[in-house]
Parts: C-alpha cells; sequence; structure tokens
C-alpha cells in the first residue's frame, strides 16, 4: 500500500512532536506499533538510536505497562 494512505505519521515526525516535551516527560514516550518492515524493531542500531538519542524508547515485546 502508499504509505501516503496510511493516516499515522512516521517515528521521525513524532519524535518531532514530542521533542517539546521536557525530558522527564520524553522517556515516557514507547513506541509500541510497527510494521514488520520498520527498521526500528529490526535491531538497527541507526534507527533505535535516533529514538534513544530523543529521550524516547522503543518497547519490547513482553514488557508490561500499569495503567
Amino acid at each position: 500500500r502508499d504509505m501516503s494512505e496510511i493516516p499515522h505519521p512516521f517515528i521521525e515526525e513524532s519524535l518531532s512532536l514530542f521533542s517539546a516535551l521536557d525530558e522527564p516527560d520524553r522517556a515516557k514516550v514507547h513506541f509500541i506499533h510497527f510494521n514488520h518492515t520498520n527498521p526500528a524493531i529490526a535491531g538497527d542500531e541507526g534507527a533505535v538510536g535516533v529514538v534513544q538519542e530523543a529521550g524516547c524508547r522503543i518497547a519490547e515485546e513482553g514488557w508490561l505497562f500499569p495503567l
């Protein structure tokens, strides 16, 4: 499918929006939904590093988040 037809932002777009948050709030951001081809879940160090350098995290399978 053409990516322009999918109504959700890329990680880079989200990081740009979250950059306005202070550091403790950015640390609460966990990316949890990925396309199976997304390099961030394939362990690509560059993709993971971009998220970590922005102060956010990539959730891992099995993590639990209390509500």
